[in-house]
């Protein structure tokens, strides 16, 4: 790996693997993601497969940062860009207005 761009190449593409890693971890936390479970461990178990082979191959393992490493910002725009929440721009998902009455308090806010 002495050429820059091929070392930089795959730095970006671990980090964007991490990303997507992370996006899946936290699907898998979501209530509404149950039914897809089993395909989201499955997808996790890939990219965890790849990883470990890239970090082997390219001898990674002290260059890269954590997933914990990984910005909201970063994971906020892999999720935006996650096919699996497209319904949320349907308008019809878009069941509450102002108008609808007093807000629902969390149990730290009550």
């Amino acid at each position: 790996m002495s050429d820059p761009s091929t070392a930089q190449k795959i730095s970006r593409f671990v980090h964007r693997l991490r990303t997507r890693r992370q996006v899946l971890v936290n699907q898998l936390n979501l209530r509404e993601m149950q039914d897809s479970r089993q395909f989201l461990q499955g997808e996790l178990s890939a990219i965890d497969a790849i990883l470990q082979e890239m970090i082997e191959e390219f001898d990674l393992s002290s260059a890269l940062s954590t997933a914990e490493d990984i910005t909201e910002e970063a994971w906020l725009h892999a999720l935006a860009r996650n096919p699996a929440f497209e319904f949320l721009a349907d308008p019809s998902e878009d069941l509450y207005t102002v108008e609808d009455g007093k807000p629902i308090l969390y149990e730290d806010e009550a």
